[in-house]
């Protein structure tokens, strides 16, 4: 008898412990070590999901978090554009849609149709447009334009 009222007490302490982390949730940050794998984890599954939605049109897009602004730093973009804390994507042509024979008004609306397209894959990521920053290349791999703050502009030479 006194053996069951110890084993009783037992499970029912154990239980109390592990019925106290049920409901319990917790949203990744970067204090946490598994932060910029999840992070990495949903963009690729960002990535994965434009694709597929897109089987016949998409274009070659790479999707990457700035923890530190390195993008800022190694020249991607042009000098005052900080990439510190956004989401990072490189929109490369792959169909021929940016040739240059497209007047520069018409580019800066295709690229906006490119990047609106890529940013509904990226929304549980990125709330906000300006939580992210883009750069688009021609099928050479050359810069054309780049998005930040909202608006898009043209590469200068």
């Amino acid at each position: 008898m006194k053996n069951r009222k110890i084993l009783v007490a037992i499970l029912l302490s154990l239980s109390f412990c592990f019925v106290s982390w049920v409901g319990y949730g917790e949203v990744y940050d970067f204090g946490d070590p598994l932060g910029p794998l999840v992070m990495y984890f949903r963009l690729l599954q960002a990535r994965i999901d434009y694709i597929m939605q897109n089987p016949t049109n998409f274009l070659d897009v790479g999707l990457h978090y700035d923890i530190e602004g390195e993008f800022s730093e190694e020249g991607f973009f042009p000098q005052g554009v900080e990439t510190e804390g956004k989401v990072v994507v490189t929109l490369q042509d792959n169909r021929g849609i940016f040739s240059n024979r497209i007047k520069e008004k018409d580019l800066l609306r295709r690229f906006q149709q490119e990047l609106t397209e890529v940013y509904t894959f990226l929304e549980p990521v990125a709330t906000e447009m300006d939580d992210i920053v883009a750069i688009f290349y021609n099928q050479k791999g050359l810069p054309l334009g780049y998005y930040y703050g909202g608006s898009y502009k043209l590469q200068k030479e």
